[in-house]
C-alpha cells in the first residue's frame, strides 16, 4: 500500500539528522540502497508517535504511506503526534520532512481528521494523493480521498474525483501507469464534478485531467482491496487485498489479475494458489522486470513469472514470522516488510503453512525487512537489519538516485538503536539525498494596500493574504516619478506604517512581503497615479521682540526668524495687564514687522508676545522687552 513514486524545542532540533546506514555489506552485482554495513545513528531524531483510531483496521501501525516529491518526504498513517527525540509535536495523520536531513517541516500543516492509508505523486510532482478513511481534509467534508497542492498543504481545487459508500469508506493504495492514476479500497462509486459511476472497491481516473474512466470496472467482492499494481510491461493490473472474489471468477479470493480496459480476468494463466485454507488474504502485490511480487497471509511472500503466473520462488517465514505486509521495488531490488522475526526460507515450490515448522531449503536470519532481486526473485541474505517492533513496517520508499530507503510501521530500534516509528536509511557507498532544493513556507504579496496623508505624514495600510507566509513588510516610495527608494520595514503581522516627514510633491507608494531572501510583491498602493501631498512646514518663531510707548499708544516691532523665510502667513500679538492673562490685540499679515496698539489709557503695566502663524498652526510666543512690562500712568 504504498506508492511507487514515490517551534522552542524543535528548532533545536532542527540541526539533527536522521541519517543511518543499514546493515549489509557491498552486494557486487546487485545494487540499491542501504547496500553498506551499518553505522551509528544520531539520537533525538525526528519521527511520529502516537496511535489514532481506526474504523478499518485494527493493525497498530504508526505509519502507512511514505512518498516523496522532490527534498521532501511525506508520511502518512495513524500516528497522532510528530516527534523530536523527546518531544512531541500535534501533527495527525500527515507530515513532511526534508529527504536531506530527516527535519520536520514544521509548517507544513494539512489537517485530516483520520489515518492516511495512501500516498502517490502525480508524475509531474503537481500533485500529492492521499487516501485513507478520513472524511475531513482542510476543514472541508472529503470522504477517503483527496489530493493536495505539496508545495503548501493546501487542497487541490482544481482535482474533483471523489469516492463514496461501501461502508467505512477507506482508501489504501495508489498507483500510477501512464495517464492513469489506480485507486484501490472499500468505495461504491467514484465521481468528479457530479458525474459518477458505479465503481467496486477499484478504479482509475487520469491523474492530469481527473477523468474518469467509467470503462474499467473490475467487480470486486467483499472486503477491500489492500494493495493495487499496474504492470509496466502488460495490459494487467494486479489485485491483492481482503476481498472474496474479482469479476465473480472462481480461485480470485485475495488476488487476481485483470485488464487494463475494462477490468475482465486475465485469461490464459495461472491463477493464484494460496497456502492455507484457512486464512486467504494479501496485502500487497509489485511487477518488475518480468515478475510479480505478492505477499500476504500466513507468512508468505511468492514471486511469479509475469508471462503466464507460473511460480518462480516460494518465500515463507516460520511459525515466529508474520505476514508480509507491503512490498516497494527500487532499482533492481524489491524490499518487503514483515512483521516477522526469526527464520526465511526460499524454495522452488510453494510453501505451505502446515509445513511451516519444517519448509525446505536453507534458512536465514530475518527482522521486520527483507530484501530481494528484482531481476530474479531471490532473497538478498546480506542485507539483514535487526529491528524490534509489533507490528513491523508498513511503509517503505526507496530512491534509487541517492541510495536512500525509509521506512515507518510500528518500530521502536534499529540495531539497539531507539527510532520514532520510521527511519531513513542511507547506502555509505551512495551518493545520498540531495541538499535542496528545499520546499519553502508559502509566501504570498498584500492583497491591496492604501496610502493616506496627515499633513506632513502618510500612513500606509495594507491587506495580507490570510497567512502569507511574510516575516515582514517592505515599504518603498516614489517622489514626483523618481526612483522607487526603501521607506521602511514592518514584522509580520503588523499592517500599517507612517512615514513621517515628507516634504510636498507627489508620491507613489509599494508593499512588498519578505520571508528570508524571498520576496513577493510589490504591489502599488492606491491612488495608483500618486498621492499629492502639500505639506505646510511650521512657522518659525521670531527672534526679537519690542515693546515702545508712544504718548497713548504702544509701538510693538519684531524680527522675522530666517532672514523672513519663516514660513509665516501671520504675525498674532497677544497683551496682559498687570500680570494677567494673555489676551488677543492683535494681528498682522506676514512681510510686517510692527504693529501699534493705540490708545492704551488705562493705567497699569503692559507686557506683549508675539506668534508667528501659518494655517491653524502656531509657533512658541516670543516676550517683547522690556519683559517686565510698559508702564501706563
Amino acid at each position: 500500500m504504498i506508492s511507487t513514486l514515490a517551534r522552542d524545542r524543535a528548532h533545536r532540533l532542527a540541526v539533527m539528522t536522521m541519517v543511518v546506514a543499514l546493515i549489509s555489506a557491498l552486494l557486487g552485482a546487485v545494487a540499491g540502497p542501504a547496500g553498506a554495513e551499518i553505522t551509528e545513528q544520531r539520537r533525538g531524531w525526528w519521527g511520529v508517535d502516537g496511535l489514532g483510531p481506526s474504523s478499518s483496521t485494527n493493525v497498530k501501525s504508526e505509519v502507512w504511506a511514505i512518498e516523496q516529491i522532490g527534498n521532501t518526504v511525506y508520511v502518512g498513517g495513524r500516528f497522532t503526534h510528530v516527534k523530536g527525540g523527546p518531544d512531541l509535536f500535534d501533527q495527525p495523520y500527515l507530515a513532511a520532512f526534508h529527504a536531506d536531513n530527516g527535519q520536520w517541516i514544521n509548517w507544513w500543516r494539512p489537517e485530516i481528521n483520520a489515518p492516511v492509508f495512501a500516498l502517490e505523486a502525480s508524475p509531474d510532482g503537481s500533485r500529492l494523493f492521499v487516501g485513507g478513511e478520513f472524511t475531513s481534509v482542510n476543514g472541508v467534508a472529503t470522504t477517503a480521498f483527496t489530493a493536495l497542492d505539496p508545495a503548501t498543504g493546501d487542497t487541490d481545487g482544481s482535482w474533483p474525483v471523489e469516492v463514496s459508500g461501501a461502508g467505512v469508506t477507506h482508501v489504501r493504495d495508489f498507483d500510477v501507469e501512464g495517464e492513469w492514476l489506480y485507486i484501490g479500497g472499500s468505495f461504491n462509486r467514484i465521481s468528479a464534478a457530479g458525474q459518477g459511476s458505479v465503481a467496486y472497491r477499484a478504479a482509475r481516473a487520469n491523474w492530469s485531467t481527473a477523468a474518469i474512466d467509467h470503462v474499467f470496472k473490475p467487480v470486486v467482492q467483499g472486503g477491500g482491496v489492500w494493495g493495487i499494481d499496474a504492470s509496466s510491461s502488460t495490459d494487467r493490473v494486479y489485485l491483492a487485498g481482503r476481498f472474496d472474489s474479482v469479476n465473480l471468477e472462481a480461485e480470485t479470493e485475495a488476488v487476481a489479475y485483470v485488464d487494463t480496459t475494462t477490468g475482465a480476468q486475465v485469461p490464459d494463466v495461472e491463477k493464484f494458489t494460496r497456502n492455507d485454507v484457512r486464512r486467504n488474504y494479501a496485502h500487497d502485490v509489485e511487477s518488475a522486470n518480468g515478475l510479480v511480487f505478492i505477499g500476504g497471509s500466513q507468512h508468505y511472500l511468492n514471486v511469479y513469472r509475469e508471462s503466464d503466473m507460473t511460480l518462480v520462488k516460494s518465500h515463507f517465514t516460520n511459525a515466529r514470522g508474520g505476514d508480509f505486509q507491503d512490498i516497494e521495488v527500487v532499482g533492481d531490488r524489491v524490499y518487503a516488510s514483515c512483521h516477522c522475526s526469526g527464520y526465511h526460507w526460499s524454495s522452488d515450490e510453494l510453501q505451505l503453512w502446515s509445513n511451516r515448522r519444517k519448509p525446505d531449503g536453507p534458512k536465514t536470519d530475518i527482522s521486520a525487512i527483507i530484501a530481494y532481486s528484482a531481476i530474479t526473485g531471490e532473497k538478498i541474505d546480506t542485507y539483514a537489519p535487526e529491528f524490534s517492533f509489533s507490528a513491523g513496517p508498513w511503509a517503505i520508499h526507496g530512491n534509487p538516485s541517492d541510495g536512500c530507503l525509509w521506512i515507518g510501521g510500528d518500530m521502536r530500534t534499529i540495531g539497539g538503536k531507539s527510532i520514532n516509528k520510521m527511519i531513513r536509511t542511507c547506502d555509505e557507498t551512495g551518493p545520498g539525498p540531495a541538499a535542496g532544493p528545499r520546499l519553502q513556507p508559502p509566501l504570498a504579496p498584500p492583497v491591496s494596500c492604501t496610502a493616506t496623508p496627515s499633513g506632513s505624514d502618510v500612513e500606509i495600510t495594507w491587506t495580507s493574504n490570510g497567512d502569507d507566509g511574510a516575516t515582514s513588510h517592505v515599504i518603498r516610495r516614489s517622489r514626483d516619478g523618481g526612483p522607487n527608494y526603501w521607506a521602511g520595514s514592518v514584522p509580520a503581522p503588523t499592517s500599517t506604517f507612517t512615514n513621517t516627514g515628507v516634504s510636498s510633491g507627489t508620491y507613489t507608494y509599494t508593499v512588498e512581503s519578505r520571508q528570508g531572501g524571498r520576496i513577493e510583491g510589490p504591489i502599488t498602493c492606491d491612488p495608483a497615479a500618486g498621492l499629492e501631498v502639500n505639506v505646510i512646514s511650521p512657522a518659525l518663531p521670531v527672534t526679537a521682540c519690542q515693546a515702545t510707548p508712544n504718548g497713548n499708544d504702544i509701538l510693538i516691532t519684531w524680527t522675522p526668524a530666517n532672514n523672513g523665510n519663516d514660513n509665516a502667513t501671520t504675525y498674532l500679538i497677544r497683551r496682559a495687564r498687570n500680570n494677567a492673562t494673555n489676551y488677543w490685540a492683535g494681528v498682522t499679515q506676514a512681510g510686517t514687522t510692527q504693529w501699534t496698539n493705540t490708545n492704551v489709557t488705562t493705567p497699569g503695566t503692559y507686557t506683549y508676545t508675539i506668534e508667528s502663524r501659518t494655517g491653524t498652526s502656531a509657533s512658541t510666543p516670543t516676550p517683547c522687552t522690556p519683559l517686565d512690562g510698559v508702564p501706563i500712568p
